[in-house]
């Protein structure tokens, strides 16, 4: 993770451990859109992946009232989807094809957890996402060697439900979720109409007419959490 985010890291340690409250730590696997994906055989064996984009999210939780949390986390989303750039965007002269693109997010959850028995716990987290950096690689010579391109700036990058399962043992808790609902600003990075009019994807689309998305590939997100605890908690 760059260096950008350790001032932010260290604000959210520092803070959980001096409020005793929640650190956690989640690893997210979700389904490739093959919209954006060509149909070509020689390439299907590379997004024949059940987690082809992960996401990697530290956050801080804050117990509010009546079961419900609320945090703030960073985040860093990898996906190996090979598609086109928007020459537009970029100043390019022709369609270029890449396959690595990663975004630097923050994240603002808010959850209601209802408490059950034996240490499990049930609930439903809305987690809206915002971007600040976006990058672009070919890996695998795609197209041109080892290009890079990058965007910098602050947008909306999507809103997700996930009900979620937790286990709490003392300090520590564990949490399975999946996602049911995906609110998402469309990428005009990777989702426009030259693109679409000149290659046949995986799945036909014209999601590039529109300004938001509602399309939700299988999404699993695995938690671990520890509560810290001051000695005036005690």
């Amino acid at each position: 993770m760059r260096i950008r985010y350790l001032p932010v890291l260290i604000g959210v340690f520092l803070t959980s451990i001096c409020s005793g409250q929640v650190l956690t730590f989640t690893i997210s696997g979700q389904r490739h859109d093959f919209r954006t994906v060509p149909d070509v055989p020689f390439i299907e064996s590379w997004t024949d992946h059940t987690f082809g984009v992960k996401t990697y999210q530290l956050t801080y939780m804050y117990h509010l009232k009546n079961n419900f949390n609320f945090g703030i986390g960073v985040g860093y989303e990898r996906s190996i989807t090979p598609t086109s750039l928007n020459p537009e965007i970029f100043g390019l002269n022709r369609l270029t094809t890449f396959d690595r693109y990663i975004k630097y997010l923050i994240f603002i959850p808010i959850e209601y957890n209802l408490p059950l028995k034996k240490g499990f716990n049930i609930g439903l987290q809305m987690l809206p996402g915002f971007g600040t950096y976006k990058s672009f690689a070919s890996t695998r010579d795609l197209d041109l060697a080892n290009f890079k391109y990058y965007q910098n700036g602050f947008y909306f990058n999507d809103c997700e439900f996930v009900p979620f399962v937790e286990y709490r043992y003392k300090k520590v808790s564990l949490r399975l979720g999946g996602r049911i609902f995906h609110l998402k600003k469309v990428d005009d990075a990777i989702f426009f109409k030259e693109y679409f009019d000149k290659v046949k994807t995986q799945v036909e689309t014209h999601v590039y007419t529109k300004n938001v998305d509602i399309y939700n590939p299988f999404k699993l997100f695995f938690t671990f959490g520890y509560r810290f605890q001051c000695p005036s908690d005690k």
